[in-house]
C-alpha cells in the first residue's frame, strides 16, 4: 500500500465525501478517484460506497481506517525524529483554547513556557470548543483544553479542575437585584447560545431534558463577541462560565450564579495520540496541567476549582446523562 493512497482514503473517510476531501487535499477529483480505485484494486476489496451525500465506508473500509490512521501517524513520527537530527532543539506545539478561558490562561501559559522549557514554542490557538475537536481529531493542533472528553477521541486525556456556569444578561430583567436563580427558573427565558456543534450547548441541553426544564434558544451565534453584542442591543440571556461573565460585565452585562443545582463543567486536557508519543509532549502536558491547576488554587481563575476541592451538591454536566 502506498502512503498517499492512505492519506487519500482517511481524508474521504473524515470530510465524507470526494469533493469535500478534493478540495481540502488541493487535487483534482478524478487524480483522487484513482488513486482509491487503486487502493481497493490492491487490497481486492471495495473500501467505500458512492451516495447522493457523500460517501459510506464498507465493513471493509471500517476495518481499514484506524489502521491508516494509526500508520499515517507513525511514519509521520518517524519522519519528524529523523528530521529533528542535527537541527535546533526548538520544538513548536499547537495548542488550542476555548474562547471562554483564553483571557484567564494565555498570557501566563506563554510566560510560564518562556521561562520554564524556553526551546518550546508555543502557539496558541483559540476557537469555539466544537471547531477546537474537530482540529485535534484531525490532529491540526496538538492539544487542547475541552469542556467534555468524547468517547470517540483516540488521544490522552487527564482533569484539570471545574468551573461554575453563570446566567448573563441585561441586568433590567427578571432577576433584578438578585445574585442567584435555580436551574428551573430558566425555563422558556430567551436564550442566546451557540449552534449544536459546540459541548457546551449539548451539555446544557441534556441537562435541560433531564431535569425536564424546557429551555428557548431564540438565537444560535458561533461567536462569543456577536454573542455579547446581541445581548446588550436584545434583551436575551445566555449561560457561560463564570470566568467570562467578568469580562462582559466590564461591557454592561450582569451575571448570576445558577443554584438547585449548582451547575458545572470539567475541564479536561486532551492531546492527540501522535503528539503524545513525542519525547517532548510530556513536558507540555505536564506544564499545562501545572499553570491551568496553579491559576484555578491560587483563585485567579474565578469560578473554578479542582475535583477535590469540588463543592457538595454541585452537577458536573456531560456530553449525556451522567447519572
Amino acid at each position: 500500500m502506498d502512503i498517499k493512497q492512505l492519506r487519500y482514503f482517511v481524508s474521504i473517510a473524515r470530510h465524507g465525501s470526494f469533493s469535500r476531501a478534493s478540495e481540502h487535499l488541493r487535487i483534482a477529483q478524478p487524480a483522487l478517484s484513482s488513486q482509491i480505485a487503486a487502493l481497493e484494486a490492491q487490497l481486492k476489496t471495495q473500501l467505500l460506497v458512492r451516495h447522493s451525500r457523500g460517501i459510506v465506508l464498507t465493513e471493509s473500509g471500517r476495518i481499514l481506517l484506524p489502521l491508516a490512521n494509526d500508520i499515517i501517524e507513525r511514519v509521520e513520527e518517524a519522519a519528524h525524529a529523523v528530521q529533528a537530527v542535527g537541527k535546533a532543539a526548538t520544538f513548536a506545539v499547537r495548542f488550542g483554547l476555548p474562547t471562554t478561558m483564553t483571557g484567564v490562561v494565555t498570557m501566563t501559559l506563554i510566560d510560564a513556557f518562556a521561562r520554564r522549557h524556553p526551546d518550546i514554542v508555543l502557539h496558541i490557538v483559540e476557537g469555539m470548543t466544537g471547531h477546537l475537536q474537530k482540529w485535534l481529531d484531525q490532529n491540526d493542533i496538538d492539544g487542547a483544553i475541552l469542556y467534555g472528553k468524547s468517547a470517540s477521541f483516540r488521544g490522552r486525556v487527564s482533569s484539570i479542575g471545574r468551573e461554575r456556569l453563570v446566567v448573563i444578561g441585561r441586568e433590567a430583567g427578571p432577576f433584578g437585584d438578585r445574585v442567584a436563580v435555580s436551574f428551573a427558573e430558566l425555563a422558556n427565558l430567551p436564550l442566546v447560545h451557540t449552534t449544536r456543534d459546540h459541548q457546551l450547548r449539548r451539555m446544557i441541553e441534556n441537562y435541560s431534558a433531564d431535569a425536564q426544564v424546557p429551555l428557548s434558544f431564540t438565537a444560535e451565534i458561533d461567536s462569543l463577541a456577536q454573542i455579547r453584542e446581541r445581548l446588550l442591543s436584545v434583551s436575551g440571556y445566555t449561560i457561560l462560565p463564570e470566568s467570562m461573565s467578568l469580562d462582559w460585565q466590564r461591557h454592561g452585562l450582569k451575571s448570576w450564579a445558577i443554584v438547585k443545582p449548582e451547575l458545572k463543567v470539567e475541564h479536561h486536557l486532551m492531546c492527540s495520540s501522535r503528539f503524545a508519543r513525542h519525547v517532548k509532549a510530556g513536558l507540555v502536558l505536564d506544564l499545562v496541567t501545572d499553570v491551568t491547576r496553579g491559576l484555578i488554587s491560587s483563585g485567579r481563575w474565578p469560578g473554578a476549582a479542582l475535583g477535590s476541592d469540588d463543592s457538595a451538591g454541585a452537577l458536573i454536566l456531560a456530553e449525556s446523562d451522567p447519572r
